[in-house]
C-alpha cells in the first residue's frame, strides 16, 4: 500500500481543504494510504476525514512563526511515514514539502496552486522550487490560471491542469419553489469572495418586479470582513432581503431549495461552490474570474459578467429573475452536462494517481 501525505496551512472547511479531503476519500477507495499534515491546528474536517480512514496530523505551528522546531517535527513525521508522494496544496504547503524533499528525499512532490494569488515574490520562490527539482510538478484547477503562470515564468510542462473534484450531489432537473426568486451563494466571508459586490447588486435589484430574497452561507473566518459585510447590510437597508447564515453542513438541500445561485469574487481558482451548483441543477451567476469562464458559457449554461462591476451583477440576476421556468431549466441543463464532462470524478482522481505514482 502506497502512501500519500497532503499538506495544507489549516485544514478545515475551505475550498483547497475541500478537494484534499474528497481527494483522501476517493485515494482510500482505492487502496492508498492517505494522510493530512495541516501546519497549523486544523479548524474541521476531522470527523469527516476519520470516517474515511485519513489520518489528520498536526505541526500545530504559530501563524506568521515558523521555527526551526516546526520544520525538525515535519521532517520526523516524513520520515516516519514514508510517503511515496508529498502534495502542497498553497504557497506555504507548497514550500514545506519542497523543502523536506531536499532533506527527506521524498520519490515525488507535487506543488498545487488553487486560486489567482499572483503574488511576484511567491511566484518566484515556486518557480525556484521547479526549477531546482524540489517538486516534480504543479497542479492547478483552470485553464486561465495555468496561462498566467506560464507567462509569470513558470515552465509550462511542468504545470498540469487538473479540475476539481465534485461531490455527489442530487440534480433536480426541474424544481417547484413558490413565493419570492430565492437566490443562495456560499462560500467563506473573505474579501477575495467579495460580498460588497453581492450587496450592492442586491441594492439595485431593489427597483426589480420581481421579489427575491438573498442567502448566505459561509463561515466567518475574517473578523474584520464580517463586520463589513454585517454593516453593509445595514448602511444599504437590506435586513429584510438578504440573509446571512454562517457556516452551513446542508449545502446540497439549499442549493434544491433556491432558484438560482450567484458568485459575486474577485478570485476564485474553480470555485467548489459554483461546481456543487451546476450539478445540482441550479441556474448560476458569476462573476468572471479564475476558472469560472471554462464552467459557465455566458447566456448557454448561466450568465457570466465582469468582476467587480455590481451593475452587471444585478443586470444579470434580474435578467435570470425574468425567464421563465422552462427557460431557466434549459440553463442548468447544460450548465449539468458542462460540469459532469470537465469534473467527471473518475477523471479526476485517474490523472491526480497517474501525477502521484
Amino acid at each position: 500500500m502506497k502512501t500519500i501525505v497532503f499538506a495544507i496551512t489549516e485544514f478545515g472547511p475551505g475550498g483547497a481543504e475541500t478537494q484534499i479531503l474528497r481527494l483522501g476519500q476517493s485515494l482510500v477507495a482505492r487502496g492508498w494510504k492517505v494522510h493530512v499534515l495541516s501546519l497549523l491546528e486544523p479548524v474541521g474536517f476531522l470527523e469527516e476525514a476519520n470516517a474515511a480512514g485519513i489520518v489528520v496530523s498536526s505541526l500545530k505551528m504559530t501563524r506568521g512563526q515558523p521555527t526551526l522546531r516546526d520544520f525538525q517535527n515535519a521532517l520526523e513525521f516524513v520520515r516516519r511515514v514514508k510517503p511515496h508522494a508529498l502534495v502542497g496544496f498553497l504557497f506555504h504547503a507548497n514550500l514545506l514539502v519542497s523543502l523536506l524533499r531536499l532533506f527527506a528525499g521524498v520519490p515525488r512532490v507535487i506543488i498545487s496552486l488553487r486560486g489567482e494569488d499572483y503574488n511576484p515574490r511567491r511566484l518566484m520562490i515556486q518557480r525556484t522550487l521547479l526549477g531546482l527539482r524540489l517538486a516534480d510538478v504543479l497542479v492547478t484547477n483552470s485553464k486561465r490560471l495555468s496561462k498566467r503562470l506560464v507567462e509569470s515564468g513558470v515552465e509550462g510542462s511542468r504545470i498540469h491542469v487538473v479540475p476539481n473534484l465534485p461531490p455527489p450531489m442530487k440534480h433536480l432537473s426541474s424544481r417547484n419553489l413558490s413565493g419570492a426568486f430565492r437566490w443562495i451563494a456560499v462560500g467563506n466571508i473573505l474579501p477575495a469572495k467579495d460580498y460588497a459586490n453581492l450587496l450592492h447588486a442586491a441594492k439595485l435589484l431593489e427597483s426589480s418586479e420581481t421579489p427575491w430574497a438573498i442567502q448566505i452561507a459561509g463561515a466567518f473566518y475574517d473578523a474584520a470582513e464580517r463586520r463589513r459585510v454585517e454593516d453593509l447590510i445595514q448602511v444599504l437597508g437590506l435586513e429584510k432581503g438578504v440573509e446571512v447564515l454562517g457556516a452551513r453542513s446542508d449545502v446540497e438541500e439549499l442549493m434544491h431549495a433556491s432558484n438560482g445561485f450567484v458568485l459575486s469574487s474577485r478570485e476564485e481558482g474553480l470555485p467548489n461552490a459554483l461546481i456543487e451548483a451546476m450539478i445540482c441543477g441550479t441556474p448560476v451567476v458569476c462573476t468572471d474570474v479564475g476558472g469560472t469562464g471554462e464552467l459557465v458559457s455566458d447566456g448557454l449554461s448561466g450568465m457570466l459578467v465582469s468582476k467587480e462591476n455590481s451593475e452587471a451583477l444585478a443586470t444579470a440576476m434580474n435578467h435570470l429573475m425574468t425567464l421563465d421556468q422552462r427557460e431557466r431549466e434549459e440553463l442548468a441543463k447544460r450548465a449539468y452536462l458542462k460540469v459532469t464532462e470537465l469534473c467527471e470524478p473518475e477523471k479526476v482522481i485517474g490523472t491526480w494517481e497517474a501525477l502521484i505514482e
